[in-house]
């Protein structure tokens, strides 16, 4: 019996089936290398840190806060009495009980009623996100009326703001959070604009500022409403604008307690998380330095809002003095002796419709007040 010959075009194809195997093995190493490299490099810019980049307009978000291609939903799937709920968002309600918006303007007067006469006043009251919801009216049928209310209750010796009408035509812009009660940062933009056009200063336009994006996250508003939460695609986005030849300095007067600690910080700081980036968190009150030399002080009072508007105005002023109304120590003697101790040109109040309607915004307010 012969042995049979060793066939050659058999080990030829052999020989390729290893080639191609091994090649292929190795073709995704290179790509696991690859996407390595790749989620590293992700992962370094979102680390935190105040060192970042400017992404390209192609990589941000447009729509809402939204990704590429989703569009808001239409149909709410639980309404409350203080809020409306959809997948994708949380509409707070403006509160049709125990509205304390009249008794806030009463001591608001007497505030600006005790600020010298030589300084400007100026009130703004920021409508909540349901406003400008299309379909939405059934669910906030008192807040535009409580808005004018509030507007023809405040002292002539103070200018009311309208930011109503400056953010409605900006309407479909990423102007709010979706689970936040606050304006984004554009939002803010806008309401600082029309700041800038009472007082006769020139504001810079938007694209002057380098335009970053931070983080995902999800808003107080989830765990406040009870809500079981938003699918991580619909968290809302954390932008910032930081103006290439801007200082982004401020002299953060931190609470601990009853006592605070004095620390330099950069105005806007992505190292103290979501919404605190702005100013800051727990803080009694900050000195911001502004980029208009000789633009004397502006003194503003207010909750997040405030918080999220005080960087834009440094193009417009010297100095920021940013109060806490929530947290500040100063108390009333403190309050006054900023108008001694400071070039004081103009006082501006912030603060959300939630806010103005809160029983709590009268003994954070009484902070400033007549002893």
């Amino acid at each position: 019996m012969t042995a049979k010959k060793p066939d050659k075009r058999g080990r030829e194809k052999r020989r390729r089936q290893i080639f191609l195997a091994v090649g292929a093995v190795i073709s995704l190493l290179i790509l696991a290398i690859f996407m390595d490299l790749l989620l590293n490099s992700f992962m370094l810019f979102n680390r935190e840190g105040d060192q970042s980049l400017p992404l390209p307009q192609t990589e941000l978000y447009r729509n809402q806060g939204l990704p590429p291609g989703k569009v808001l939903e239409t149909y709410p799937y639980k309404v409350t009495r203080e809020h409306v709920f959809f997948l994708d968002r949380i509409l707070e309600r403006y509160p049709q009980e125990a509205d304390a918006s009249l008794e806030v303007v009463s001591l608001l007067n007497q505030i600006y009623s005790q600020v010298p006469s030589g300084v400007g006043k100026y009130y703004m009251a920021i409508p909540l996100r349901i406003a400008y919801e299309n379909g939405m009216e059934a669910y906030d049928p008192d807040q535009k009326i409580a808005y004018g209310t509030i507007q023809a209750a405040l002292s002539d010796n103070a200018v009311f703001l309208d930011t109503w009408t400056a953010l409605e035509s900006h309407k479909q812009e990423y102007i709010y959070f979706r689970s936040e009660d606050t304006w984004t940062a554009l939002g803010a933009f806008y309401g600082a604009s029309v700041l800038a056009k009472a007082t006769n200063r020139l504001m810079p336009e938007l694209k002057d500022y380098e335009e970053h994006l931070y983080i995902s996250f999800e808003g107080s508003l989830v765990d406040d409403s009870g809500s079981l939460g938003l699918a991580e695609e619909y968290y809302d986005r954390l932008y910032f604008y930081i103006h290439p030849d801007g200082a982004n300095s401020e002299i953060l007067f931190q609470r601990q307690e009853e006592s605070v600690i004095q620390l330099e910080a950069p105005t806007i700081a992505k190292s103290r998380g979501e919404l605190t980036a702005f100013v800051g968190g727990v803080f009694s009150h900050s000195i911001i330095k502004g980029d208009l030399i000789g633009g004397g002080t502006l003194v503003i009072v207010g909750d997040t809002n405030a918080n999220i508007l005080a960087p834009w105005l440094s193009a417009l002023y010297e100095e920021i003095y940013v109060i806490n109304q929530r947290y500040y120590l100063g108390g009333p003697e403190g309050f006054r002796r900023i108008f001694q101790e400071h070039n004081v040109r103009d006082l501006l109040i912030v603060e959300g419709m939630d806010t103005m309607a809160d029983k709590d915004s009268l003994s954070w307010l009484r902070k400033l007040g007549p002893e």
